[in-house]
């Protein structure tokens, strides 16, 4: 938000709650969601300067304990990829072993998860950023690899560009975003689409085709939004996750094995690759490991 100070109801407003005397360039929204139904609502709505872990982890640690003290139980944190959010999970994580079970101060076995729409749009964005944009994935069922080309995508829209109907959701945005429209998760759905797996396999581009379709199927897992959806749509991949013996959390976990396996590094050796290290606070630190970490707290 634009840095402004206002005096409204004999208060004066705007100034950052993390940096006393400076003005707010942001706001921290805190969301409580119902797990069991019900509308979310937002619990803080906080003014910062500058958002940095400790100050994080504080107000989390105050929303988590009012939320016990009206007889609530916390039972997962849900968040973007931020850095600031990722490090605030490393500090509340105690055992290395699990990092995806959190602790506050008083409350302990609180599941850390990434949002699925920001793990989605990181895909995207990994796979454009690497340098010949090739990425490869490991088939969940055997030791197959498939290198997916960004190019190829590219190539099925440019094909169709012109006509008036077309046989996928593709256009000019999903296949050359800027940096703000990459931001945008339609043109992450319109990448990883059905219609796009249908339109590369006709083209003989068949690997390219497999990467879209694993990612598209854990989409589809991933992003239930109805109960009966899995009936309307027919398809059994859009069916909520009921017990620990779903087919749909079984294909989870070997999407997860897979994701495992896939090659990392930086510069040259994180060359088609999904995985990207970097250094956080003198430990190495994978930005993409949220994909895995994602599926543990289902079984």
């Amino acid at each position: 938000m634009k840095p402004s100070l206002l005096y409204r109801g004999r208060h004066i407003i705007s100034n950052s709650a993390d940096q006393p005397g400076a003005l707010a360039t942001t706001k921290l929204a805190i969301l409580v969601k119902p797990l069991h139904g019900g509308h979310a609502f937002v619990a803080r709505l906080i003014p910062v300067r500058a958002l940095r872990k400790d100050f994080l982890y504080r107000q989390i640690d105050s929303v988590v304990d009012v939320i016990h003290e009206c007889g609530g139980t916390v039972r997962a944190l849900i968040c973007d990829n931020h850095f600031v959010n990722k490090q605030l999970y490393q500090s509340m994580a105690p055992d290395s072993s699990k990092p995806y079970i959190g602790r506050t101060t008083n409350h302990t076995g609180i599941h850390l998860l990434y949002d699925s729409t920001h793990l989605m749009k990181n895909v995207r964005n990994i796979w454009l950023n690497e340098m010949c944009q090739h990425l490869e994935v490991k088939d969940p069922s055997s030791d197959q690899v498939w290198n997916g080309k960004f190019s190829d995508i590219r190539a099925v829209w440019a094909a169709e560009c012109d006509e008036t109907v077309r046989s996928t959701k593709l256009t000019y945005t999903a296949c050359y975003p800027s940096t703000i429209e990459r931001q945008n998760v339609q043109h992450v759905a319109a990448v990883f689409n059905e219609k796009t797996v249908a339109a590369l396999t006709l083209a003989g581009k068949k690997e390219t085709a497999n990467v879209v379709q694993f990612f598209h199927r854990l989409w589809k897992i991933l992003n239930v939004k109805n109960v009966t959806s899995h009936i309307t749509l027919n398809d059994p991949d859009r069916q909520p996750i009921q017990s620990v013996d779903d087919a749909s959390l079984k294909i989870l976990a070997l999407m997860s094995s897979s994701v495992s396996k896939m090659a990392g590094g930086k510069g040259k050796s994180r060359r088609c690759a999904l995985f990207v290290y970097q250094v956080l606070d003198g430990d190495e630190f994978c930005v993409f490991n949220s994909l895995c970490l994602f599926f543990v707290p289902f079984v």
